[in-house]
């Protein structure tokens, strides 16, 4: 793990600057989440990479038995075994004294001097603190303005339940590349040099059943473009050595990877120039989940003419319809109304939908009804129900629902961002 972080991270120092590793050589197993832990230290790696001009970055990992897991804390997953330690050192700017409180707060960075010369999101450390602290352990920093920072991970080695250790100092191996034959789901590769971009598109596409691959360096994802063949490329526009401009020209010349969708995704407000080299969307930073998917869905339609996912809407109110309508209208959804629980059976006879998004208080046959029917049925026992409703739930009424549907999302206040979560959700869980 310790040598992908290196390999990872060599591409985005500065001339002169020089990546040192230090690892004792009798690590223990660890039992923990060893994701987390790449992540953590690709972030800390990536800063000290961005705000270190000269000199040298050192990682280190060592074992310290006196460190143990907080184990008199009941249900928390942890168990006594010491802990492995991680540090980042830099020569770099350093943090000012009076700023070593705040560096761990959401979207900060040092001052606004810093945030101008070294562009970020400053979700880095915080995000890294947070999965330490999943993990049962810390980070913490100790810094000399001017003269560089030490970034220190601590992890337990022994954290919750896993079913197979993985050594530290073990050989290192060429990361594999997940595919979407192998996965089931679609790739996505980020190239961005910032790793908070990364890890907010994995976490924010996860559940719409995309599986994101990152890229921190121009030419380690061109090279993973070739490799891999994602579904589509996110692209940002300002990375060292070589920027996005240059990286989507490459692509589109190279009859490997010039089929492939871009979606430029920066804080460089260009358009015109984007699409002239090629780009098939361009979103502005910062982040928005909804316009993300909403242009992979695009980018599907355009490229494959994907036949659009039915949903059949069960409710009496065509005001609903209407409602729900508006909402998905950027998306490829092709959208069957049905006024009652007959005319919905009607409709699932004559061609079976993706989603159904039933209300409950319906006539002829009202939503718990329905679904008696549907769960009966073979073809419909696993079909994905969403009930929307504005029916004041008892605690049994909660609990038979829990059972047998997806979501039950309330009429008040419905919003498109989270209807269109749960029905990716639900169209990623749908094997019909």
């Amino acid at each position: 793990m310790l040598e992908a972080c290196f390999v990872t991270a060599q591409p985005l120092l500065k001339p002169g600057v020089e990546l040192k590793m230090e690892v004792d050589q009798e690590l223990p197993q660890i039992y923990s989440d060893q994701d987390k832990i790449k992540q953590i230290l690709l972030n800390l790696l990536s800063n000290a990479a961005k705000f270190t001009s000269k000199g040298q970055i050192v990682v280190s990992a060592k074992y310290d038995g006196s460190k143990r897991g907080p184990s008199s804390k009941k249900n928390q997953g942890y168990v006594d075994g010491g802990s492995l330690v991680f540090s980042v050192a830099d020569t770099g700017i350093g943090i000012p004294a009076d700023k070593i409180e705040t560096i761990f707060n959401e979207f900060q960075q040092v001052d606004n001097s810093s945030t101008r010369e070294f562009s970020g999101t400053g979700l880095g450390l915080s995000i890294s603190r947070k999965l330490a602290r999943l993990l049962g352990g810390d980070l913490e920093v100790t810094s000399d303005e001017f003269v560089g920072s030490i970034f220190t991970l601590t992890v337990p080695i022994y954290y919750g339940e896993t079913t197979k250790p993985e050594l530290l100092h073990t050989t290192p191996v060429e990361p594999t590349i997940p595919s979407e034959e192998v996965s089931g789901r679609p790739v996505v590769l980020a190239i961005d040099d910032d790793p908070d971009v990364i890890y907010l598109l994995q976490e924010n596409l996860a559940e719409a059943g995309y599986q994101v691959v990152g890229a921190l360096a121009a030419n380690e994802g061109l090279q993973m473009a070739k490799e891999l063949q994602p579904f589509a490329i996110t692209l940002d526009v300002k990375m060292p050595v070589k920027d996005g401009w240059q990286v989507l020209h490459e692509l589109k010349a190279d009859p490997h990877t010039n089929h492939i969708p871009v979606i430029l995704l920066t804080v460089v407000d260009k358009k015109a120039m984007g699409y002239r080299l090629g780009a098939d969307e361009y979103l502005v930073k910062p982040l928005d989940e909804n316009a993300v998917l909403a242009a992979l869905d695009r980018v599907a339609r355009s490229q494959s003419n994907i036949s659009p996912k039915r949903i059949l809407v069960v409710d009496d109110d065509p005001d609903v319809f209407e409602m729900v309508s508006q909402l998905l209208s950027e998306r490829n959804y092709e959208l069957i109304p049905a006024v009652d629980g007959l005319s919905a059976l009607q409709a699932i006879e004559k061609r079976l939908p993706e989603v159904i998004l039933l209300d409950l208080l319906i006539p002829e046959l009202d939503g718990f009804g329905l679904i008696d029917r549907l769960r009966q049925t073979p073809k419909c026992k696993s079909l994905p129900i969403i009930v929307l409703t504005a029916k004041t739930l008892t605690e049994e009424e909660n609990e038979i629902l829990q059972e047998r549907v997806v979501k039950v999302i309330q009429k008040q206040g419905l919003d498109g961002i989270s209807l269109l979560r749960e029905l990716e959700i639900a169209l990623a869980g749908n094997t019909n």
